[in-house]
């Protein structure tokens, strides 16, 4: 759990950052940017959460891993066009003429689901931060379930718990701190 905790919280920071970044973007061209930290949000999320996962999760999981698979598109349509139309094989120039007819489709699709979630890059940041919150907090319940279904082991004798609870009280104090700076 330790490795998706600290994974998670690199792919909240670096999905922060990347909206930060494009804090005044089209909702689709932000999501697009931070896509891949944020299907990596998701899917590092995914051991951590309890049985109902956060407000937005869901979300942040289809627009993420829509992302990664658009880019992920895009970058082999660029592939393929770079060979040059002399240098494909048939099983590439028809791959390239299906990803030529599909990827306008997936970038309106795209567009259109995103601004359907979420008016405006603040509004996906407010959710960015309510789900980091929120495993944070689940994550540290089930650390204390754990340890009280198994008193032989004490808070104070397990190193790894209280290194995890030192952690998750710095996010928590990070995350409040910067959901402050986002309600300002």
């Amino acid at each position: 759990d330790d490795e998706h905790l600290h994974s998670f919280r690199e792919q909240v920071g670096d999905t922060l950052k990347v909206l930060n970044e494009y804090k005044d973007a089209s909702i689709d061209k932000a999501i697009l940017k931070a896509g891949k930290y944020i299907d990596r949000l998701a899917k590092s999320a995914k051991p951590l959460l309890t049985d109902n996962p956060p407000r937005g999760y869901d979300e942040l999981a289809h627009l993420g891993a829509t992302a990664a698979k658009l880019k992920s598109d895009k970058t082999k349509r660029e592939d393929l066009q770079d060979k040059g139309q002399d240098n494909l094989n048939p099983e590439e120039t028809q791959k390239l003429q299906g990803l030529q007819q599909s990827i306008p489709v997936e970038e309106q699709e795209f567009k259109a689901v995103a601004g359907a979630i979420f008016a405006n890059v603040s509004e996906l940041r407010e959710v960015v931060v309510t789900v980091g919150r929120e495993v944070e907090k689940g994550f540290r319940q089930k650390q204390i379930a754990k340890n009280t279904a198994n008193p032989s082991v004490a808070p104070e004798a397990d190193p790894q718990l209280n290194q995890v609870q030192a952690h998750i009280q710095s996010a928590d104090q990070g995350l409040g701190k910067l959901n402050q700076q986002i309600n300002q």
